[in-house]
């Protein structure tokens, strides 16, 4: 959320959703109504198009890594019989 001292506006953003969503006011009050109608409007569009609101995401994160962490995560995946990319993803 940002303040513009200009307008005399607080402009916010909701993040992770598919789409942009913003909203404005110029006190906490309106700054609330508009928060409130922009995110209702938006799930009823997301209702009417079928889709859900949420970002995906697809469990991948890019790593960098020292040369010898890397090293010695291969040789303990490689120790358990897997990958490095199987020890990443598993869920325990």
């Amino acid at each position: 959320m940002s303040f513009d001292d200009d307008s005399g506006v607080f402009h916010g953003e909701v993040v992770d959703t598919r789409d942009v969503i913003v909203f404005e006011g110029d006190s906490v009050a309106q700054l609330e109504k508009e928060f409130r109608f922009s995110i209702d409007d938006y799930l009823a569009v997301c209702a009417e198009r079928g889709r859900t609101p949420d970002r995906t995401f697809s469990g991948r994160v890019p790593l960098r890594l020292k040369p010898e962490v890397h090293r010695a995560a291969t040789a303990a995946a490689r120790a358990e019989g897997k990958s490095p990319q199987r020890m990443a993803s598993r869920n325990d």
